[in-house]
Formats: structure tokens, sequence, C-alpha cells
């Protein structure tokens, strides 16, 4: 099974000096259709082409993702990395300010080794994986005790044990995507899914976490590390 290796250095370099490109070309165009659509905001040209930029800023922030050089982790809160309900209503809540339920089987105040800020970025870009290759709704994550199935990081190849917490979904994406031979896994290499996963894999282990899989399920998952001393 394949590791999702994180990229060198002159690939972070280019992946950051494409996605300024993108983005420069993107507002232009963004710019250009506003003012073209003026008095016809029903037009479906001008939807479908706001429908582009949108895929072009979309892998714009994916290679921002693979260009960023990571941080030094350190104890914070399970609730600083992703936004926990109210004390002692551990079943849903919001997520930086937009709706997504989150299934909380671990105490929010559990200390994990991480980066918050990028954690939380990978945790919306992991939930927009699954939306846009799966064709679902945003789906919901579930904050738990990691599994002795989910045994190493696909960004590194460290080990994840069941001490560890995972902020989880399930995908048949990254199902497909991982469990293929080395082959399929070469044909995919060019696809949009596999640069998303990449990039979602470099992310989570720039914040001090790992990306771990559960082939039985096809659970895809952010795997953070306890501090040490710090109950589950």
């Amino acid at each position: 099974m394949p590791t999702l290796t994180s990229p060198d250095p002159g690939e972070r370099a280019l992946a950051r000096s494409a996605a300024h490109e993108l983005n420069n070309i993107a507002a232009a165009l963004l710019g250009f259709i506003e003012l073209a659509s003026i008095g016809n905001t029903q037009d479906e040209l001008f939807a479908e082409l706001r429908i582009v930029v949108r895929r072009m800023c979309g892998l714009a922030e994916q290679l921002e993702s693979l260009a960023d050089e990571g941080a030094t982790p350190a104890a914070h809160a399970l609730a600083d990395c992703l936004t926990a309900p109210p004390a002692s209503e551990f079943s849903s809540g919001t997520h930086d300010g937009e709706r997504i339920d989150t299934y909380w089987d671990c105490d929010p105040t559990s200390k994990v080794r991480a980066d918050p800020a990028r954690i939380r970025r990978a945790a919306r870009a992991l939930a927009d994986f699954v939306a846009s290759e799966d064709g679902n709704d945003r789906p919901s994550y579930r904050v738990e005790a990691n599994t002795p199935a989910m045994d190493r990081c696909r960004a590194c190849g460290a080990p994840l044990t069941a001490e560890a917490v995972r902020i989880a979904v399930t995908s048949g994406s990254a199902q497909a995507l991982l469990q293929g031979d080395e082959r399929a896994w070469q044909l995919r290499g060019a696809s949009m899914a596999a640069l998303n996963l990449r990039a979602l894999a470099h992310l989570v282990h720039a914040g001090g976490g790992h990306l771990g899989y559960e082939p039985s399920t096809g659970t895809i998952g952010i795997v953070l590390i306890r501090a040490a001393g710090t109950p589950i």
C-alpha cells in the first residue's frame, strides 16, 4: 500500500509559485465575470464561469497546502484543534462558524501535541475532500480513540497506537486510492483526487498530526498524539 510522501523543498517552492499565479488569474477572472454579469445575474453562462473559477481557487488552495513548511507542535486541548460543543454536550457542534456535525467520544479538554490552526485547516480539507470526491454533503467527524487497524501514518509511516486520538470520516474515494495496487496508484497520481489526498496528508503532517487509514471500513482520519500523562 503506497505512502503519501511529503513534498521536498523544490516541490514546495513550485507549489507556492503556482498557487500564487492561479490566485492572481482567478481574481482577475472573477473581476471580469462580475463586471460582465451586471444586470444578468441569472445567466447560466456566468454561473458556469463562477464554478470554473471556484475550482481554480480550490486547486490553488491544495497547492498552498503542499507548500506549507510546518510548525513546531505543542500541547493543546482537542477543542483548540476542532471546535467543541458546550461542556457535557459531546454530540455535535459547529466548526469555524460552519455547521458540521461532530461526534465526540473523547473529552475535548484532552491534551494533544499539535499546531491547532493547521489541524483546523486539515479538518476542513478532510471534509472538503470527502464532499467533493465522494459526491456527498459535508461529512460528520467522529473524534475518538484510535484503533489498532489504523496502524501507521500515510504521510511518514510512523506507527500509530490506540492511545492516540483521531478525527475521522469514511470515504469511498480514499478507499479506492489507498487500497489500489502500485500501478493503479501511479495512474491515479495525475488525478485531482490523488493531489487533494496528498495535500491533505502533508497539511496534517505539517500540523503535527498523522494521516491514518483503516482499510476494513474506508475510514480516513487525522491522528493526534496525546501529550504525556493526558488521559482520553
